[in-house]
């Protein structure tokens, strides 16, 4: 009977020893699985936030989302007015050439006949219907007359028929427009003295 109780208590104690050190293993443990969980949650955690939260901004609603803000946060540009048409400026009118005035009233013009070679003006510009008188200021004869000579065919009428003396004066009315040369017929040789230029009449 007192071996079958020691065997008891030994079995027991033997029982109790395996219990605590059981026990204590247990504690030892869960430490280390206490401390394993957390990161599976943080893993968890970190691997079901949106990729946006994350600072991933390339995606198309991100980059939607900054677009829109920008288009809100512009400023609208200001409408530029159509520039106006430059015109041509006139710096100095005195150089613009008009029109002449033409006289509505007949003209007569005075050529003064100084010597076989001086007849002034030599040249004039009339008008149809301009008389053109011919004075001789000279002691010599003069015979005005039109180019060629001796024919004056460019124009037959314009023909003193002869000489005229000092203080008389020969006139010709001029209807034919153009140029018109003419001469002293006395000569023998007779230059072209002048040109009457003859314009038509507005």
């Amino acid at each position: 009977m007192a071996s079958s109780l020691k065997i008891i208590l030994i079995a027991v104690s033997i029982g109790l020893l395996a219990g605590g050190f059981y026990f204590l293993s247990l504690k030892t443990e869960a430490p280390n699985n206490v401390v394993q969980n957390p990161e599976q949650k943080n893993e968890m955690v970190v691997s079901d936030i949106p990729a946006t939260e994350a600072g991933d901004v390339s995606t198309p609603e991100s980059n939607a989302t900054i677009q829109d803000e920008g288009l809100k946060n512009d400023t609208p540009l200001p409408q530029q007015e159509p520039s106006p048409i430059k015109q041509p400026e006139i710096t100095n009118t005195s150089t613009i050439q008009k029109p002449a005035v033409i006289s509505q009233e007949l003209q007569e013009y005075l050529v003064h006949i100084y010597s076989f070679t001086d007849w002034r003006p030599t040249s004039l510009t009339v008008y149809v219907g301009d008389t053109v008188t011919f004075i001789n200021e000279d002691n010599a004869l003069h015979w005005p007359g039109a180019d060629p000579h001796p024919t004056h065919s460019s124009l037959p009428d314009f023909d003193a028929l002869g000489g005229i003396s000092r203080g008389q004066s020969y006139s010709h009315t001029f209807r034919k427009i153009g140029a018109h040369g003419y001469h002293d017929h006395l000569l023998e040789v007779p230059p072209t003295i002048g040109v009457i230029t003859v314009l038509p009449r507005q």
